[in-house]
């Protein structure tokens, strides 16, 4: 055999060596469909990092034609949408695939998913599906007039759709009381009167008793949207982002969005209102004065930035920042985190509209900001923003200042009570340290693995564009720990509120005072989601009057005398009128 034969040779067993080695890797490339299967982590490997794989589950679709979209987290369930048209819905604490549904055709735009606690709604096209969130069944098909510019959002009582063309449209939720099925031709006594020695029988009889059981059960149902029930606001710019929300009373929602033209809107949905009830009552414009010195002219210059925002708002139900602390009554609400392309990091109070702080981060956010939260000690609560070139800032939410920076890092995942769990430039799974930012451990992932943001639990979520899902917990946290309030809490909570308020109405005829009941003072006393507090009416531009306690002690404290206490008591009457005449002194 001549030199070149044996060259030629041992190319071949070398070919064939490198592709058993693929095989046996799991990573096979299928040259005719174009698609890169994913690696299952061993167990092995995890355990390198602390952690664990308790569930692995794979998305129906077709390899060579769909891959993975987009990927909604709500309430530890994972909802994720295919671009062949397709939501799949996964339980995040056992992996079990809940149901799979198929809204349309693949030609059409499918969006993230917004999750409530009893619906899912989904833009495919220009048609809003809302769905059952626990079965899947579809409940309403809303044609929407305008081209979407964005997914949308749910509350308990409307969905917040964006519209390219600078508006955002609400659409109410209508429950209607639905009655159980009829029981059929079979009673419980016939299926059991049925023969059970072969398996096919006994097979039929689980059925039968599972399709008696579920014709027994109330359905959730919703009546169709009509056309003067759509609320229409003006978004001030084009929302190419979805919108985000905040807080849900009794009375109210809160909503946030942002718009290509830097400025961040607040809006409002007052229930009470007979006429639109969606309203914008703040627009923060986050453009910080950006300065540069003109040595010619021995002056400063202003430089213009477009202050774009690219990426959702992040929300933390709370807001215990130094600026809100130190208002007179203290600030309430909650705080949005936005980024932004000028390199700033701005937290906002959600009732208010007031910049808590702001950080300067000097290269383009490019990420959601991520979020710390520990209940025991809220004075160690960070946020964590990630930079066009790979910065990673851990931030107090505080007082904005800067705790530590660490580099080579695309997006925040989860974090957990000792680490911070990101995705580094190169795609790998990362554990730095919570306390200094230094990198624990290392995984390597696929490319094109995708990261869950994960702001509501310390568990991390992979999921591949093939359709491949993994979870992944450190060893010792066997349950989620989570922080903040679940959609099925918040719906729980508004419902309890709602059968327990009463009216002033129903209290005049019941013999209790008006002020008691009146509808405001029943509105502040309700908690906002997560927890955080929920202020009246005058945070939006009327000034709250004094309490008549407040202003005796006040007369009491400056003179003796029964007589001046009566003078000063007087003057303080005189001037909550004042305030009440003229809400905006």
């Amino acid at each position: 055999m001549s030199f070149l034969s044996k060259c030629a040779w041992g190319r071949r067993v070398s070919a064939f060596v490198l592709f058993g080695l693929l095989v046996l890797s799991g990573r096979v490339f299928l040259f005719g469909a174009g698609v890169v299967h994913s690696t299952l982590f061993s167990e092995l490997e995890v355990n390198r990092l602390g952690l664990t794989r308790p569930w692995f589950n794979q998305v129906l679709l077709d390899y060579g034609r769909s891959q993975v979209t987009g990927v909604t987290l709500q309430d530890d369930t994972l909802y994720i949408t295919t671009d062949a048209g397709r939501l799949h819905v996964i339980d995040g604490k056992t992996g079990t695939t809940l149901w799979s549904r198929l809204l349309g055709s693949s030609e059409l735009m499918t969006t993230e998913a917004a999750v409530n606690s009893k619906i899912v709604a989904v833009i495919h096209g220009t048609t809003l599906n809302v769905l059952d969130r626990f079965d899947g069944r579809r409940l309403l098909d809303i044609p929407i007039q305008a081209p979407p510019g964005a997914g949308p959002q749910v509350s308990e009582r409307y969905i917040y759709v964006p519209i390219l063309t600078g508006k955002i449209f609400a659409y109410p939720i209508n429950e209607i009381p639905s009655k159980p099925g009829p029981s059929g031709r079979f009673t419980y006594e016939d299926v059991d009167a049925m023969r059970v020695n072969d398996k096919l029988s006994a097979t039929v009889k689980e059925k039968m008793k599972k399709l008696l059981d579920d014709s027994q059960v109330e359905k959730y149902a919703l009546s169709p949207v009509l056309a003067n029930e759509i609320l229409v606001c003006p978004a001030l710019g084009h929302p190419l982002v979805q919108p985000i929300l905040t807080t849900q009373t009794l009375f109210d929602d809160y909503c946030a969005w942002v718009t290509d033209n830097g400025s961040l809107m607040f809006a409002r949905t007052h229930f009470s209102d007979e006429d639109n009830a969606l309203k914008i009552v703040y627009r923060v414009t986050l453009s910080p004065e950006v300065f540069y010195a003109d040595r010619e002219h021995y002056n400063r210059v202003l430089v213009p930035y477009n202050n774009e925002m690219n990426y959702r708002p992040t929300y933390c139900p709370f807001d215990k920042s130094d600026f809100n602390s130190r208002k007179t009554p203290p600030g309430r609400g909650g705080m949005l985190l936005v980024g932004a392309q000028t390199g700033y990091i701005f937290a906002v109070n959600d009732f208010s509209g007031d910049v808590d702080w702001q950080f300067c981060a000097g290269e383009r956010v490019i990420d959601p900001i991520g979020l710390s939260v520990d209940p025991d000690n809220p004075s160690a609560d960070c946020c964590y923003a990630t930079t066009y070139l790979g910065n990673f800032f851990c931030v107090k939410l505080k007082d904005g200042t800067e705790v530590w920076r660490t580099e080579r890092v695309r997006q925040f995942v989860a974090a957990t009570p000792s680490r911070i769990y990101v995705q580094d430039v190169y795609g790998d799974l990362v554990a730095l340290d919570k306390q200094t930012g230094k990198e624990v451990s290392r995984i390597s992932m696929d490319i094109g693995t995708y990261a869950v943001f994960n702001v509501e639990s310390d568990r991390i979520y992979l999921v591949a564009p093939d359709g491949l899902v993994q979870c992944l917990h450190e060893i010792d946290s066997q349950q989620p720990r989570r922080y903040r309030e679940t959609a099925v809490e918040i719906g729980e909570r508004l419902k309890a509120e709602r059968a327990s308020y009463r009216s002033p109405q129903q209290a005049a005829l019941a013999g209790e005072d008006d002020d008691q009941t009146d509808s405001d003072d029943d509105q502040a006393d309700v908690k906002p989601a997560g927890g955080a507090p929920l202020i009246s009416d005058g945070a939006f531009g009327e000034k709250p009057s004094k309490p008549a306690a407040e202003d005796d002690a006040d007369a009491d404290t400056d003179t003796g005398d029964d007589a001046d206490a009566d003078e000063a008591d007087t003057d303080a009457d005189t001037e909550d009128e004042e305030d009440e005449e003229d809400p905006f002194s």
